[in-house]
Protein backbone atom coordinates (compact mmCIF):
# COMPACT_ATOMS: atom_id res chain seq x y z
CA UNK A 1 0.00 0.00 0.00
CA UNK A 2 2.95 2.59 0.90
CA UNK A 3 4.21 1.84 -3.01
CA UNK A 4 0.71 3.10 -4.16
CA UNK A 5 0.18 5.86 -2.30
CA UNK A 6 3.70 6.70 -2.98
CA UNK A 7 3.42 6.66 -6.68
CA UNK A 8 0.05 9.07 -5.93
CA UNK A 9 1.71 11.54 -4.12
CA UNK A 10 4.79 11.60 -7.50
CA UNK A 11 2.03 12.31 -9.96
CA UNK A 12 0.40 14.77 -7.44
CA UNK A 13 3.61 17.18 -6.78
CA UNK A 14 3.91 16.60 -10.83
CA UNK A 15 0.33 18.04 -10.94
CA UNK A 16 1.44 20.76 -8.44
CA UNK A 17 4.72 21.95 -10.52
CA UNK A 18 2.87 21.72 -14.13
CA UNK A 19 -0.52 23.36 -13.44
CA UNK A 20 -1.19 26.98 -13.22
CA UNK A 21 -2.23 27.86 -9.59
CA UNK A 22 -4.77 29.89 -9.78
CA UNK A 23 -6.71 26.83 -12.28
CA UNK A 24 -6.51 23.85 -9.85
CA UNK A 25 -8.18 23.07 -6.37
CA UNK A 26 -6.14 20.79 -4.39
CA UNK A 27 -9.25 18.32 -4.33
CA UNK A 28 -9.38 17.94 -7.47
CA UNK A 29 -5.71 16.84 -7.68
CA UNK A 30 -6.33 13.98 -4.99
CA UNK A 31 -9.23 12.83 -6.85
CA UNK A 32 -7.05 12.78 -10.04
CA UNK A 33 -4.10 11.16 -8.23
CA UNK A 34 -6.65 8.39 -6.90
CA UNK A 35 -7.54 9.66 -3.33
CA UNK A 36 -11.29 9.26 -2.44
CA UNK A 37 -10.20 12.26 0.30
CA UNK A 38 -8.65 15.51 0.08
CA UNK A 39 -7.75 15.59 3.61
CA UNK A 40 -6.41 12.11 3.79
CA UNK A 41 -4.03 13.45 0.66
CA UNK A 42 -3.10 16.74 2.21
CA UNK A 43 -2.19 14.61 5.55
CA UNK A 44 0.35 11.88 3.68
CA UNK A 45 1.70 14.82 1.23
CA UNK A 46 2.99 16.59 3.83
CA UNK A 47 3.91 13.10 6.03
CA UNK A 48 5.88 12.41 3.01
CA UNK A 49 7.19 15.37 1.86
CA UNK A 50 7.13 17.98 4.59
CA UNK A 51 4.71 20.96 3.54
CA UNK A 52 1.25 21.05 3.00
CA UNK A 53 0.05 20.48 -0.80
CA UNK A 54 -0.85 24.24 -1.03
CA UNK A 55 2.47 25.11 0.26
CA UNK A 56 4.13 23.46 -2.41
CA UNK A 57 1.63 24.37 -5.14
CA UNK A 58 2.75 27.90 -3.65
CA UNK A 59 6.60 27.53 -3.72
CA UNK A 60 6.27 26.00 -7.16
CA UNK A 61 4.60 28.90 -8.63
CA UNK A 62 6.04 31.97 -6.56
CA UNK A 63 7.68 35.21 -8.04
CA UNK A 64 10.87 33.90 -7.05
CA UNK A 65 10.65 30.35 -8.94
CA UNK A 66 11.25 28.47 -5.52
CA UNK A 67 10.51 24.56 -5.82
CA UNK A 68 9.94 21.90 -3.76
CA UNK A 69 12.65 19.39 -4.01
CA UNK A 70 14.74 16.51 -2.01
CA UNK A 71 17.90 16.96 -0.73
CA UNK A 72 19.40 13.96 -2.39
CA UNK A 73 21.90 12.63 0.35
CA UNK A 74 21.53 9.16 2.27
CA UNK A 75 19.06 9.76 4.94
CA UNK A 76 17.01 8.58 8.31
CA UNK A 77 13.50 7.57 7.18
CA UNK A 78 11.97 10.26 9.08
CA UNK A 79 14.44 12.55 6.86
CA UNK A 80 13.29 10.75 3.80
CA UNK A 81 9.83 12.10 4.16
CA UNK A 82 11.08 15.98 4.51
CA UNK A 83 12.29 18.43 1.83
CA UNK A 84 12.95 21.86 1.28
CA UNK A 85 12.24 25.07 -0.83
CA UNK A 86 14.93 25.95 -2.71
CA UNK A 87 15.09 28.79 -4.78
CA UNK A 88 16.44 27.66 -8.24
CA UNK A 89 17.99 31.13 -9.25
Amino acid sequence: MRYLFSQRLKRAEQLLKQTPKYRIQIQEIAFQCGFSSAAHFSRLFKQHYGITPRDALNAAHSADSGAVRSTGRARTFREKTRTTITNLD
